[in-house]
């Protein structure tokens, strides 16, 4: 994450990475988003693949570098250097795949083991909600596992735009709650230290 001056035409720049089982959408979410495009075809995503998109919340500007995994996922190989700095994640499972909405826990516990979570704001998205005839996982279903883990959750649909928007607006909020947070707590400490003449209390090694 990076703080820019008056100067840039941004406040922040923050990295938010897609992530999910292969086949739930991702590409198709972050085509839509970033350019209002969709592919019928479903094509693996091979290589580092990221777009850039600004995006206007609370008053702040966000320079959103969002990342998707690549394809990786198939074979289970995401790293830590992927989820390294990261602010935001897009969760995604695909509605008519039942398989991908179990394995939401097992994408959680990735999170949980490659980042400072306390930290990163996600986003659950049940991704496909267009298909219904083919759907495998239903609303209450989607709506139940985000209660449980505490995120919020959209049904959305890349081929209609049906919510993407909305997701990405809502994370957008919650970055921008917590780096204001982190940048207050940043410029208390600085004062507390000037106020000190640069040196802070020493810590007393007794314990009680």
């Amino acid at each position: 994450m990076s703080r820019q001056g008056n100067s840039q035409d941004y406040d922040w720049l923050v990295k938010v990475i897609v992530i999910g089982d292969s086949g739930v959408g991702k590409t198709n979410v972050l085509s839509q988003f970033c350019d209002s495009k969709f592919s019928i075809t479903h094509m693996t995503t091979l290589g580092v693949d990221f777009k850039i998109k600004t995006i206007e919340a609370d008053g702040k500007k966000l320079k959103l570098q969002i990342w998707d995994t690549a394809g990786q996922e198939r074979f289970r190989t995401i790293t830590k250097t992927y989820y390294k700095g990261a602010q935001g994640v897009i969760l995604t499972y695909s509605v008519i795949d039942r398989q991908s909405f179990y394995n939401v826990d097992g994408w959680l516990k990735s999170i949980q083991e490659n980042t400072n979570s306390n930290d990163v704001q996600l986003v659950l998205l049940g991704n496909k909600a267009d298909m219904s005839a083919e759907r495998q996982v239903t609303l209450e279903e989607g709506m139940k596992l985000s209660q449980q883990f505490n995120i919020p959750f959209f049904e959305t649909s890349a081929k209609s735009n049906m919510n993407i928007n909305e997701a990405f607006q809502n994370l957008s909020q919650r970055i921008i709650q917590t780096l204001s947070k982190i940048q207050a707590n940043d410029e208390t400490h600085n004062l507390n230290i000037k106020q000190t003449g640069g040196k802070e209390k020493p810590k007393s090694d007794i314990c009680c």
